[in-house]
């Protein structure tokens, strides 16, 4: 992944942990998860009532402080990371380093989210946005979501020591995929998640192997440290929301598929880009799917297409003599409808 839809540090052509540490920051930290009062909170109410599992469940990932080792699934590729998040009076604070393969560092903070990226001898730094992809925050309208996705419970489970409710997000038409999440009892925060495709295979699997929930959590764990002397900084370098891409008119998604509606028009540049991008971000209020838009310099530089890696799904297709690419954690059928229906309106 990627150019994401997510926050952490999203450039297309990014390494498979740079995309698995947006995962986990989608997936409660994301790439951010959770968090844990020192006092408890009271959790009434929610019974037997999916909506409201979710909910306590969206609420934990805000407000709580953790530290733990999770494992990353995604084809025939196993990560592990360990992962540090604090929530703190001015925002989140939040570390993801990688502990096998090449080594990773992903820092996000109210302000910035910073790679590091030792095997390149290279930073990207970008703005940290709100996180807008599932299970970031849960949305508050449960009822849009309900229109295109049915919410089950599915019984108790134990995971990393802990006895844990399964709720299950089943997509109701083959443009989405379904989601398993095991929320701990206690804390309500989400320890085990699955992304699932039609049939109910998993096609991603994250889960915590260990945890530990409540503060306080010491600075230094949140500093990065991993060497960066040397290394080459790449900046987001962004334009104002209304300013039009270059030589370009008004772009548009003309047929989404059913329930994405456009939620996001911005202009910028990736990191390490030198050309404008435009970037479009669409959602049915629980998956989303961004588009870019640029126009490469040489016939090289066109991606066309179909790739994937996990969840994440990519199509690349030429519009006007525009690069055109539609990046999400969604079906391949879904970013190439999406693509494919990407039109250039004349001012």
């Amino acid at each position: 992944m990627r150019p994401s839809s997510r926050a952490s540090c999203p450039m297309r052509g990014s390494s498979p942990m740079t995309r698995s540490a947006e995962a986990a920051a989608r997936w409660g930290a994301a790439a951010t998860l959770w968090m844990a009062l020192a006092a408890p909170l009271a959790w009434a109410g929610e019974g037997e009532d999916p909506r409201a599992w979710l909910a306590e469940m969206s609420r934990a990932l805000r407000s709580l402080d953790y530290q733990g080792v999770l494992v990353y699934l995604h084809g025939r590729q196993l990560e592990a990371m360990r992962l540090v998040h604090r929530a703190a009076g001015d925002g989140e604070h939040e570390r993801i380093v990688s502990l096998n393969g090449v080594p990773r560092e992903v820092l996000r903070d109210p302000r910035r989210v910073t790679c590091v990226l030792p095997d390149s001898r290279a930073v990207l730094v970008e703005k940290s946005r709100p996180r807008r992809v599932f299970p970031g925050t849960l949305p508050l309208d449960l009822g849009r979501i309900e229109r295109h996705y049915a919410l089950v419970l599915d019984g108790r489970d134990r995971v990393a020591g802990r006895t844990v409710r399964i709720v299950e997000v089943r997509a109701r038409d083959h443009y989405r995929y379904g989601y398993r999440f095991w929320i701990d009892e206690e804390s309500r925060l989400p320890l085990k998640f699955d992304v699932v495709d039609s049939a109910g295979v998993p096609v991603e699997q994250m889960m915590f192997t260990q945890i530990e929930i409540g503060g306080p959590i010491p600075e230094a764990l949140l500093h990065p440290a991993l060497p960066r002397a040397g290394y080459t900084w790449y900046t987001e370098s962004s334009a104002d929301d209304s300013e039009p891409l270059a030589e370009a008119g008004h772009w548009t998604v003309a047929s989404a598929p059913p329930g994405f509606e456009l939620t996001m028009r911005r202009v910028g540049r990736l990191p390490a880009g030198r050309r404008p991008v435009e970037h479009l971000m669409l959602s049915d209020g629980l998956a989303s799917v961004s588009v870019y838009i640029d126009r490469p310099e040489t016939d090289e530089g066109f991606m066309e297409g179909l790739s994937r890696m996990g969840a994440m799904s990519a199509f690349g297709t030429r519009v006007e003599g525009y690069q055109v690419t539609a990046v999400g954690e969604v079906p391949p059928v879904t970013v190439e409808m999406v693509a494919r229906s990407t039109r250039r309106v004349e001012r």
